[in-house]
């Protein structure tokens, strides 16, 4: 695989960028720290930051404001930097206390993966994990949560939201749910939540024998086990393919490369430009492990790392894409650490497809547009094990795709 490094690198493995303070027990010492941890996250958004005119926002001078106005502690700092944060309308550019990015304790949830919707400023569902006690409720990928536990959403950050949601194993939570102009109230049994490995079964439909395989999200390991996934449906006899991206909110972007060169021959997988306006281009070369039919299932919660691998193999015709259009996330975004341990999450690219397509908050359409009515969702969130069988429409609809006859784009 071919890789331009310099942005591509910053962009997996993160940057870190620390200021070490001598330790002092004098309350100037103290702010001297939280000054300079306000100087360090305004001058790393003005380098990085992916838009050189910061969404025309006067960013220089609101900086005047917030390095010169004094300080008391840290909590007071970092509220003062993420309101001028907010002011860019960028729902992923945010800071995170030392508190959140250092608990590492299990707690129970409710398998939600949450965004923050740029109009109302509500949390945005992207999706919710399969059989999770959020999905078994029938939240949906862009339901805005309004409220939780009786508190507002709106202004409220990503990290203190799921502080709300979280809790003791059993306990219970109300949600304030709004999809369109109507509105419900939930009551969710918080549960550990386990993030799925890959799911892979041979199917016969038909005369076909279909090789389908779920990914929940890109994890570290994920290309080896799509990869362990395709040698083992091949010996079994697959035919052709199901990749089911649903419900899949991303996670590692290398992974989601490694899977998309198994079956792309030789190109560009996707382009990265950042605010000096270069394009950096992955590709790959000759490391296909199939050239059997495939086709991806995506939907509204399918976001990130997934809109990246199923615009690759529709554009290089590799694929046919059904269900409904994805989340629409085209940005990237390093994670900054600085000196007081809090981090700083920073947007400093966008995803360009490899047809050049900008998917940020348009998503990616599918070829085959395939809805599921109210009952039919109802019936999968009931029993998610009808996902991938003649239970599934959105499968059911792959399946005649794939079948002998059939013109399929990604076979030639």
């Amino acid at each position: 695989m071919q890789v331009c490094p310099r942005l591509f690198l910053r962009l997996v493995v993160g940057c870190s960028s620390v200021i070490l303070l001598a330790p002092g027990n004098s309350v100037r010492a103290g702010e001297q720290q939280v000054q300079a941890m306000v100087e360090q996250s305004w001058r790393l958004v003005s380098q990085n930051y992916v838009d050189p005119g910061f969404n025309q926002l006067d960013w220089h001078r609101l900086g005047d404001r917030l390095l010169n106005r004094p300080y008391d502690n840290g909590p007071q700092a970092y509220s003062a930097i993420q309101a001028a944060l907010n002011q860019l309308q960028d729902p992923y550019t945010r800071l995170i206390e030392p508190r959140h990015g250092s608990n590492s304790g299990q707690e129970a949830g409710l398998g939600l993966h949450l965004s923050r919707d740029r109009e109302s400023g509500y949390l945005q569902v992207v999706s919710a994990i399969i059989a999770s006690p959020a999905h078994r409720l029938g939240v949906h990928p862009g339901d805005l949560i309004t409220a939780i536990a009786g508190q507002s959403t709106r202004g409220l950050s990503l990290e203190d939201a799921v502080d709300r949601i979280c809790g003791p194993e059993g306990s219970e939570v109300v949600l304030q749910i709004q999809r369109g102009p109507q509105e419900k109230v939930l009551t969710a049994t918080r549960e550990i939540i386990t993030p799925p490995d890959l799911e892979f079964r041979l199917v016969p439909m038909h005369s076909l024998q279909v090789g389908y395989m779920r990914l929940s999200q890109f994890q570290p390991e994920s290309g080896q086990q799509v990869h362990h996934a395709l040698q083992k449906l091949d010996e079994r006899g697959a035919e052709a393919y199901i990749l089911d991206l649903r419900n899949n909110p991303g996670g590692q972007l290398q992974s989601s490369i490694e899977i998309a060169q198994m079956f792309i021959e030789k190109g560009v997988i996707l382009s990265l430009w950042g605010r000096d306006g270069e394009m950096e281009v992955i590709e790959t070369q000759g490391e296909q492990l199939t050239t059997k039919p495939l086709v991806v299932l995506i939907n509204q919660g399918s976001a990130s790392a997934s809109e990246v691998l199923a615009a690759a193999l529709r554009d290089h015709q590799r694929a046919v894409l059904v269900g409904t259009s994805t989340f629409g996330k085209g940005s990237v975004q390093a994670v900054h650490t600085l000196a007081d341990g809090a981090s700083l999450v920073v947007t400093v690219a966008y995803y360009q497809t490899p047809a050049g397509e900008n998917i940020d908050q348009r998503g990616v359409q599918p070829d085959h547009l395939v809805s599921l009515t109210a009952a039919e969702e109802a019936t999968l969130r009931q029993s998610p094990e009808g996902l991938g069988s003649t239970a599934d429409p959105q499968f059911r609809a792959a399946v005649q795709i794939l079948l002998p006859g059939t013109a399929v784009s990604a076979a030639r």
